[in-house]
């Protein structure tokens, strides 16, 4: 691993600013995480030492750079919620087991319990995925994004008339 003092400070300037303005121009979200990985993946550096430098990089820069974006945010929560259903599952289960009546039978709770080791196990499996890449969205004639889908209709509105207020 390498250290920031091993490479010039410009040379890892020009690499942040040429991607940030290479997803400007293409429309595509840039968030300092993947900055930070794109300088270690390219000079082999520290991730702390990396991420260090962009933050300074983009608070003096580029403040308008997010820190995450919003599908880098939410995977390492999925591990942290399959986690805490499985500490639920657990508890259900020895509720169920510890405090068992005649009257009562057990299945519900078992189910239950089975139910949120499911739902932890499709959130641990859905965490581990790999990020599937979004198609850049192409941009109108006035610079903002092309939302509609070439060749449909689907947002073409219905009628040309003036709209009309509910009363």
């Amino acid at each position: 691993m390498r250290t920031v003092t091993d490479l010039s400070r410009e040379e890892l300037e020009k690499t942040v600013a040429d991607e940030i303005s290479s997803a400007r121009a293409e429309a595509r979200p840039i968030s300092r995480l993947t900055l930070s990985k794109l300088i270690q993946i390219k000079y082999a550096l520290n991730p702390h030492d990396a991420e260090k430098f962009v933050d300074v990089y983009c608070d003096e820069k580029a403040p308008a750079v997010p820190t995450y974006l919003s599908n880098e945010f939410g995977v390492p929560y999925l591990k942290v919620l399959a986690v805490l259903q499985v500490v639920l599952a657990m508890g259900i289960f020895v509720f169920t087991m510890k405090f068992q009546r005649a009257d009562l039978t057990i299945w519900p709770g078992l189910t239950l319990g089975l139910l949120f080791v499911a739902v932890a196990a499709f959130s641990w499996v859905q965490s581990l995925r790999p990020q599937t890449k979004q198609a850049p969205m192409r941009l109108a004639a006035n610079d903002l994004p092309n939302l509609a889908v070439t060749g449909s209709d689907a947002l073409e509105p219905a009628s040309t008339g003036p709209l009309q207020t509910r009363s």
